[in-house]
């Protein structure tokens, strides 16, 4: 997970610097239209990510966002430490070839 944060926050910012001319943005340039569209079409382009505009913003600003990946990384966690399937079959269960 930290991997592909690393990953896609190098890819917005090369992003954001194609838009802008620059990697890091102003207070005043974030909420602009040309923000707007460059994010949308980062994130079409890289759906597997889950960049939130929050986070966006942030690393627009010049900001890390560890905060964000924290809360991401602690919510993988959770979902990690559930099983994959029950300890037990339901008794009603009926098997089929599929």
């Amino acid at each position: 997970m930290r991997e592909a944060f690393a990953y896609h926050r190098t890819n917005f910012l090369n992003a954001v610097e194609a838009a802008f001319g620059r990697r890091r943005l102003n207070e005043m340039s974030v909420p602009s239209p040309k923000f707007a569209r460059m994010l949308a079409a980062f994130k079409k382009q890289s759906r597997a990510f889950p960049l939130s505009e929050n986070l966006a913003q942030l690393w627009a600003l010049g900001k890390t966002g560890n905060e964000v990946q924290v809360v991401l990384i602690s919510g993988l966690r959770e979902i990690m430490d559930q099983p994959v399937r029950p300890g037990a079959w339901p008794e009603n269960l009926k098997l089929s070839q599929r």
